[in-house]
C-alpha cells in the first residue's frame, strides 16, 4: 500500500468546490432556460464563469486533443484514475462512442458524476467507482487507455503509482495525461515558500518531466509524445483567479482562491510547467 495522505482533506476539499453539479445546474437553467435536451459539450462549455464540469487546465479542448493524441477510438477501453465530475470521461464516450470507467476517491464527486452522466443519456458508455486507487486492487491487463487530468498530483509515491497501475493495461496499452511538474528548483526563500504553499494548498508533491520520464521508463513504458502548455496553465488560473474576484465572487473557498493565484504566479514565474505526455506499453 501506498504512504498514507489525507484523504478527508481531499473530500473536504470538493465537499465545498465551486465546480459541482448544482452549480452547472443552475448556470445551464439560467442561461438555457430550462435543462432539457442537456449534451456532455453544455456541461462542459461556460465561457462567462467557467461553472463546468471540467476540473482542469485547457477544458474540453484539451480533453480531445489528449484523446488525438493517445489515438483513442470506439474499441478503446479507457480509465480515468481521479475522474471527478467526470467530465473528461464524458467528452470521450461522446466523441468516441468507447467505453470509459473514472474512479475517485469522493463519494460526492461520484455520486455527481453519475447523475450528470445519467442526464446527458451517455450512462450505457460511461461508469464510476467510489474508491481510493492509491490502496484498490489494480484490475490487470483490463483497458486500452489510462487516462489522467491534473489528477495525481496528491499521489504521495509517483513510482509505486505507475509500477501499480501500468499492470491496468493491455498489450500496446497507453498512458495518457496533463499534469503541473516542477520546472525548475526553487532559487531562494521567497520562492521555497511560495512552492511549499502551493503543494500544501492542493495537497499536492511536484515532480519533474524528467521524473515523470523516468517513472514510466521503469514501469516499461516507452515516451511516444509530449508538449508542454504551461502558457495555456498560467492563462487559466489567472482567468480563475479573476473570477474569484468578479464573477464568482462569494463562491469560492479562500483556500481554492488562494490556490489558483498561487499557481498561476508559480507557473509565471517558471517554478512549474504543465506537459501532456503520452506512453505507450509494449506487445
Amino acid at each position: 500500500m501506498l504512504q498514507d495522505y489525507d484523504k478527508n482533506r481531499i473530500r473536504g476539499v470538493f465537499a465545498v468546490h465551486p465546480f459541482s453539479e448544482q452549480n452547472i445546474l443552475e448556470r445551464l437553467r439560467r442561461t438555457n432556460g430550462s435543462l432539457d435536451g442537456l449534451t456532455a459539450t453544455d456541461l462542459a462549455i461556460d465561457e462567462a464563469t467557467e461553472l463546468t464540469d471540467q476540473n482542469h487546465v485547457g477544458g474540453m479542448r484539451f480533453v480531445l486533443e489528449l484523446a488525438e493524441a493517445v489515438g483513442i477510438d470506439n474499441e478503446h477501453s479507457v480509465l480515468d484514475l481521479g475522474c471527478g465530475l467526470g467530465g473528461s470521461a464524458r467528452i470521450i464516450a461522446a466523441s468516441y462512442g468507447c467505453q470509459v470507467h473514472g474512479i475517485d476517491v469522493s463519494d460526492k464527486r461520484c455520486r455527481e458524476a453519475e447523475s450528470l452522466t445519467s442526464r446527458v443519456g451517455l450512462s450505457h458508455l460511461v461508469s464510476f467507482e467510489c474508491n481510493d486507487f492509491l490502496a484498490m486492487d489494480v484490475p490487470a491487463s483490463r483497458y486500452d487507455i489510462l487516462w489522467g487530468q491534473g489528477a495525481w498530483l496528491q499521489i504521495p509515491d509517483k513510482r509505486e503509482f505507475v509500477n501499480r497501475w501500468s499492470a491496468c493495461l493491455a498489450k500496446r496499452g497507453r498512458v495518457a495525461f496533463e499534469h503541473a511538474c516542477l520546472a525548475r528548483p526553487a532559487r531562494n526563500a521567497s520562492e521555497e515558500a511560495q512552492l511549499a504553499d502551493l503543494q500544501s494548498l492542493w495537497q499536492a508533491r511536484f515532480i519533474g518531466l524528467r521524473d515523470w520520464l523516468d517513472l514510466l521508463a521503469a514501469a516499461g513504458l516507452t515516451s511516444a509524445h509530449q508538449e508542454d502548455h504551461t502558457r495555456m496553465f498560467v492563462d487559466y488560473y489567472a482567468r480563475l483567479a479573476e473570477l474569484a474576484e468578479t464573477e464568482l465572487a462569494g463562491r469560492v473557498a479562500a483556500a481554492e482562491s488562494e490556490g489558483w493565484r498561487k499557481a498561476r504566479d508559480c507557473a509565471a514565474a517558471g517554478l512549474i510547467s504543465y506537459v501532456r505526455l503520452v506512453a505507450e506499453k509494449p506487445d
